[in-house]
Formats: C-alpha cells, sequence, structure tokens
C-alpha cells in the first residue's frame, strides 16, 4: 500500500528497471567492540531497510567497504547499510551490493555547504596545483553505492534491449560475488546484509549480451 512501492511496481511493469538504496541504517550507536585498528565495531541492526527499498520489484542495493584495496578478499559490509529482512514481508533485502564507503565524488558548489562544513577533513583537495579545489568530497552511503548498479544496469541494456527488468535482476544477481564469511559471524556477512553478494559488472554485462529472449 505504500506510494512509493506503488510507483516503484508501475515502474517495473512498465519495462523501467528501478534501482534504490538500502538506506543507512544498519547499526545502532551502541559499541560493543574495536577492531584491530582501534575503531569502534557497532551493534548491528536487521530489518532496517525502508521504502522503496522493501518492494519486491525494486533492485536494493547495500553498500560494502573496499578498505582501500582493490582487492575483494577483504571487503566486507559496511556497518551502516541497512539489513533486512524487511519490516513487513520478510523478503531477503538488500538484493546485492557495491562499494559504497569512502567513495570521492563531486561536492555541492553551493554557498556553506552542510557536509564540507561539518568534515572538512573529508574535503578531497587535487594533486595538481592548477585544479580547482573544493570541490571533491569523501562521501560515504548507500546512496553511492546504488549509482554503481544503476550503471551497470545500464551497460548491460545497451548490450541487450530485449532484457525485461526480471531478467535483469536475475542476471545480476546470479554473477555476483558472494563476500568472505557469508554465514553468521562477527562480520555480519549473511544474505539480510549483502543478499546475492557483490556486484561483478563485467560478467553481469557479459551474460546479458549471451541472453537470447
Amino acid at each position: 500500500t505504500d506510494p512509493l512501492c506503488k510507483a516503484v511496481e508501475r515502474a517495473n511493469r512498465s519495462g523501467i528497471v528501478v534501482v534504490t538504496s538500502a538506506g543507512n541504517m544498519g547499526r545502532t550507536e551502541e559499541i560493543v567492540g574495536n577492531n584491530a585498528d582501534g575503531s569502534p565495531i557497532y551493534q548491528l541492526a536487521y530489518g532496517t531497510i525502508s521504502s522503496p527499498g522493501n518492494s519486491p520489484y525494486a533492485i536494493t542495493v547495500g553498500a560494502t567497504d573496499t578498505h582501500g584495496t582493490a582487492k575483494r578478499s577483504d571487503d566486507t559490509v559496511a556497518s551502516f547499510s541497512s539489513k533486512g529482512y524487511t519490516r513487513f514481508d520478510h523478503l531477503v533485502k538488500p538484493d546485492i551490493v557495491a562499494p559504497g564507503r569512502k567513495v570521492n565524488a563531486a561536492m555541492s558548489q553551493v554557498p556553506n555547504p552542510t557536509l564540507a562544513n561539518q568534515y572538512p577533513e573529508r574535503i578531497v583537495q587535487p594533486v595538481s596545483s592548477n585544479a580547482p579545489r573544493n570541490v571533491y568530497f569523501n562521501y560515504s552511503g548507500t546512496s553511492f553505492a546504488a549509482p554503481v548498479i544503476a550503471g551497470t544496469v545500464a551497460l548491460m541494456i545497451e548490450e541487450n534491449k530485449s532484457l525485461t527488468p526480471a531478467l535483469v535482476k536475475a542476471l545480476l544477481t546470479r554473477t555476483s560475488q558472494r563476500l568472505p564469511g557469508a554465514t553468521f559471524n562477527s562480520k555480519g556477512q549473511t544474505i539480510f546484509t549483502q543478499g546475492a553478494g557483490m556486484v561483478n559488472a563485467a560478467g553481469a554485462v557479459e551474460m546479458a549480451r549471451a541472453v537470447v529472449k
């Protein structure tokens, strides 16, 4: 009955692939321990995916932490990434995860941007002295993971315009790669935190190309 979920369903039935972020309510402020580097470990919170991420017709995206490396073997689900199951329908969500912690992206150029004022240490200055200053920021959130999936979907449809939303979702999840420790453990790497796993953009596009409808 939720209006956003209804809109997602209508879009899906019209052939539009809907990608949405899972949300950033996947932990409480209760500290239950510390990592090796001394950073806090927060109590995880489940059942925190809200509308429209709780729609079965949406591709709901959680965020991972790459820990600043290119390899995937040390990737974990970001603690803030909202976790399933969905509160009312008890669906397995998110569907998939993508990098969403410490992502450098363009910063708002409106006067006195709020985030830049609150977290000046996250402003990313370019190496070149000739480049514009104060134009990039180090962001974290599932809102930065969802565009990774949206971009992958665009590439898939570019390769095969006959793909339906259901096929796109199936191919994305089929080609995804489960993060290490996929059962219940201290890192929370469960189906309710990572869904089908980390997106494999190259694999999804290749499989999309191979599908004959």
